[in-house]
C-alpha cells in the first residue's frame, strides 16, 4: 500500500527577478512500512523535499498523495491537522523542550491534538519504554547525553502513531556508538510497522534502509 506518491514534483524560488529550481519533475513512491533513505549532497534539494513531504511547504508544480489525499486540498489549520496528525519528526537537533522532561517532551505534540492527559501520558510512557528510556522519564534534556536526547525525540515522533516518520539527519551530531543506536532503534520502529524516511548524509544510516533515493541538483538521479 502506497503511504507518499509524489508526481513531477517541482519546487521553484523566486527572488527579484531571478528563479531558483530548487527540485525539479521528481517522481516516486513509498509504501506503508517502509525505511527509505534520501541522500544527496548540500544543495541538492533533500530539505526542500522533506519540508513538502512534512506538509511545511507546498510545491510549486506536481501532485503530492498522502494516503491517496491529495495534500493540496488542506490548506491554513486543516493543514497543521493533517501534519500533527500524519507526520511525526525527528530533528538533528533533537529540538526538545529545555524546561520539560523527558515524558512532557514527548506528549507535548499529543497535547496540541487534544488527546486527554491520562491517554497522552501512557502513550508517551509506552514510546519512552519503546526507545529504553522509561526510568528517564522525568529528566530534564539537560541531564540527558546526546545519544539519549535523540532517543526522547524518537519517542515522541512514534508516540502518536503517525502514518509517517521523517527524520532529518537523526545521526548527524552523534558519536558512532550512539549512531549505531539510533539506526537501529529506526530499524526496529520499521520492524513494528512504522513508515520512516530519513533525509541524510550519513552513508551507514543511508545503507541500513531498505531503499535509497539520490537528490543531485534537484533532481531524483537513481533509485535502488
Amino acid at each position: 500500500m502506497k503511504i507518499i506518491e509524489v508526481q513531477g514534483l517541482t519546487k521553484i524560488y523566486k527572488a527579484h527577478k531571478s528563479t531558483l529550481k530548487a527540485l525539479e519533475n521528481v517522481s516516486f513512491s513509498v509504501n506503508k512500512g517502509e525505511f527509505v533513505a534520501i541522500t544527496g549532497p548540500s544543495g541538492s534539494g533533500k530539505s526542500t523535499l522533506m519540508n513538502i513531504l512534512g506538509c511545511l511547504d507546498r510545491q510549486s508544480f506536481g501532485m503530492y498523495y498522502l494516503k491517496g489525499e491529495d495534500v493540496s486540498r488542506y490548506k491554513g489549520n486543516a493543514l497543521a491537522k493533517l501534519r500533527n496528525r500524519s507526520i511525526g519528526f525527528i530533528f538533528q537537533s533533537c529540538d526538545l523542550v529545555s524546561e520539560l522532561t523527558a515524558e512532557e517532551n514527548v506528549w507535548l505534540p499529543l497535547y496540541y491534538r487534544g488527546v486527554p492527559a491520562k491517554e497522552r501520558k501512557a502513550l508517551a510512557l509506552e514510546a519512552l519504554e519503546q526507545v529504553g528510556l522509561s526510568d528517564r522519564a522525568n529528566h530534564l534534556p539537560k541531564t540527558l547525553s546526546g545519544g539519549q536526547r535523540q532517543r526522547v525525540a524518537i519517542a515522541r515522533a512514534i508516540a502518536s502513531k503517525p502514518d509517517v516518520i521523517l527524520a532529518d539527519e537523526p545521526t548527524g551530531s552523534l558519536d558512532c556508538q550512539s549512531r549505531d543506536e539510533i539506526i537501529g532503534l529506526l530499524k526496529q520502529t520499521v520492524a513494528n510497522g512504522n513508515t520512516v524516511i530519513a533525509i541524510t548524509h550519513d552513508l551507514t544510516l543511508a545503507n541500513s534502509a531498505q531503499r535509497m533515493l539520490t537528490i543531485r541538483d534537484g533532481r531524483l538521479h537513481q533509485e535502488g
